[in-house]
């Protein structure tokens, strides 16, 4: 099976070559956040379990006296831009993200544009 899958990764590979260069040669926008930043994500859409570890990283962080926020893409929601809390609607923000402010009671914006979301959190 693996020398099946290999012309696959070597494509892969090619990929995230090509996108790291982008950003080397400037490319593509670089956004450096005043604050540690910690990126939990996969290659695969749903069902891999991010959100689980988010909530268990959040809740961790906080127990040892760290105040971290959250940012998502929102997916499924409508807002651009907005602030999630336990009370949010999920057709506006969400489901995952509504999940997350319930469970964490952290501050939480969702957008497509991260960054900006980012921004609105450090404010």
């Amino acid at each position: 099976m693996s020398l099946l899958l290999f012309p696959l990764s070597m494509l892969f590979a090619i990929v995230v070559w090509l996108r790291r260069t982008a950003y080397r040669l400037g490319l593509f926008r670089v956004v450096h956040a005043p604050v540690p930043v910690v990126v939990v994500g996969n290659v695969s859409v749903g069902g891999t379990g991010k959100t689980p570890v988010v909530i268990w990283l959040a809740n961790l962080l906080r127990a040892r006296g760290f105040k971290p926020g959250i940012i998502s893409r929102g997916y499924g929601g409508r807002e651009e831009t907005a602030a999630v809390d336990a009370t949010s609607s999920p057709d506006d923000v969400g489901d995952e993200p509504v999940l997350i402010a319930q469970r964490t009671s952290c501050p939480l914006w969702v957008g497509r544009d991260r960054a900006a979301a980012a921004t609105k959190l450090a404010t």
